[in-house]
């Protein structure tokens, strides 16, 4: 990912970071400007360093990266982070894959949002037989099969 990466000495801590954080935010400054020239929202505005909400972006590059539990989540930088809210975050171990996700902070508050993969779960093959039901006052339902 060179290409992001400028030459100038100056510019030598963007090195520094995630190869795949830079590029997600190049991508995202790429978006803004195609909505900007499409007419679907103003000019970008600059976000300078110390004055703009604090993001980290996080990719899973091998299976041990980003695990979630009932209580915490594994972030590759950061390592195991304690989550308040328990449940919102699918768990590792019921079978869903953590992607990619990002930490950003506002009013003193840290948030962490992650793309989860959903295990193909397939629907039993319909069979073609069918089953009858009456409903009734004397039983309360009836079925064909017993």
């Amino acid at each position: 990912n060179n290409e992001f990466l400028p030459s100038h000495p100056e510019y030598s801590w963007i090195k520094e970071a995630y190869s795949k954080s830079v590029t997600q935010a190049v991508n995202n400054g790429q978006t803004a400007f195609k909505r900007f020239f499409n007419h679907k929202s103003a000019f970008p505005k600059f976000k300078k360093k110390g004055r703009s909400d604090v993001k980290m972006y996080f990719v899973r590059n091998n299976p041990k990266d980003c695990l979630c539990e009932r209580h915490r989540i594994k972030i590759p930088s950061l390592g195991w982070v304690r989550v308040k809210e328990k449940g919102y975050i699918p768990t590792t171990k019921d079978g869903y894959v953590i992607k990619s996700g990002h930490v950003s902070i506002k009013a003193d508050r840290y948030y962490v949002s992650v793309l989860v993969e959903i295990p193909d779960n397939r629907i039993a093959s319909h069979s073609s037989k069918g089953i009858g039901i009456d409903l009734g006052l004397k039983d309360f339902a009836i079925v064909s099969n017993g």
